[in-house]
């Protein structure tokens, strides 16, 4: 009988010992254990938003299976250490679908955000009655579980803000906006003279199809405006240190330009510069012309200061213009 206070004791120790175990070893799970993510909140906006790390630079994998991708994310914990921690989830990706015509040209900028950002979506070829089902009745449209957002622009600004091609803060983010408002009205305004010299129309007869016409606006307006953004944004990008959705416009619609008037760019190297070096992005492959190389000195291109930032119309010289036969 005495010795039975000793054996309860010894239970409870075992009890506990059993208890801490389990734990240690719920913890060493959790720990482990690889966290599911909504893909509608990114990770980067998620981690740039807690308080403790300064900076997150999340990097897609390219390892993809039952609809999940993997993300290796890396966050500095405070701006002045070296301490650097890594985490590795999983995104849940939703279904998209993009809707365009089947030349593809409304959504370039589109699939090109895709390309950079790795990611897996279908293309639905429209014609003028399909056409009619779509929210705007306009391509593109890009269909996400179900749900349609139209307009380029705006498809571009919502994926640019999934797979952080968005600016960093609110003011880089209106500025990438600006970039491409002013990006998507040059496009409309060029679009005749753009198929044109892409031999996509047969109509020659239209002052808009004309040499003159283009390059009075491109020297006139877009391209000081395009040039001295790029003089000052201090990188090879247009906002910040990083690339944005905006710079995938400019180099869409500056790509064709160099591509078949190479003349048209001697009076800004920096537009040139900025278009061979997306035109070279392995991602995007096959989407964008080869920039020729020029028999220029290209170090002294960034040395050099905008003489006025007031855009001035200039008159075009004969010897720069192509007639339009």
């Amino acid at each position: 009988m005495p010795s039975l206070p000793c054996k309860k004791k010894s239970k409870q120790k075992a009890k506990k010992a059993n208890e801490s175990n389990q734990k240690a070893e719920t913890k060493k799970e959790e720990e482990n254990r690889e966290q599911i993510v909504d893909s509608k909140s990114p990770p980067s906006k998620s981690i740039q938003s807690s308080k403790s790390p300064s900076q997150a630079h999340p990097k897609i994998i390219t390892k993809s299976e039952e609809g999940f991708k993997e993300i290796l994310i890396t966050c500095n914990y405070g701006s002045e250490t070296k301490d650097k921690r890594k985490r590795k989830m999983f995104c849940k990706l939703p279904k998209f679908f993009l809707y365009d015509k089947a030349d593809q040209e409304s959504s370039q900028v589109i699939r090109m955000i895709f390309s950079i950002a790795n990611i897996p979506y279908e293309m639905k070829e429209v014609d003028e009655i399909t056409i009619q089902d779509l929210p705007l009745r306009s391509v593109p449209v890009l269909e996400i579980d179900g749900a349609k957002i139209g307009n380029a622009t705006t498809i571009c600004r919502h994926l640019g803000w999934r797979f952080d091609l968005s600016g960093q803060t609110a003011l880089e983010d209106s500025m990438v906006d600006m970039i491409a408002e002013t990006i998507h009205e040059a496009k409309q305004k060029l679009q005749p003279w753009l198929d044109h010299i892409e031999y996509k129309s047969i109509d020659y007869s239209k002052p808009e199809c004309s040499d003159r016409y283009a390059l009075e606006y491109l020297d006139g307006y877009l391209g000081p405006i395009i040039e001295n953004i790029l003089l000052k944004s201090g990188s090879s990008w247009l906002i910040g240190h990083k690339m944005t959705w905006a710079d995938l416009m400019v180099a869409s619609l500056f790509n064709s330009i160099i591509y078949h008037r190479p003349n048209f760019f001697h009076s800004y190297p920096n537009i040139y510069l900025h278009n061979k070096k997306v035109a070279e992005l392995e991602s995007l492959e096959g989407m964008l012309y080869c920039v020729r190389d020029r028999m220029v000195d290209v170090s002294l291109f960034r040395h050099v200061k905008p003489l006025s930032t007031t855009i001035t119309q200039k008159t075009i010289p004969e010897s720069q213009l192509t007639a339009c036969t």
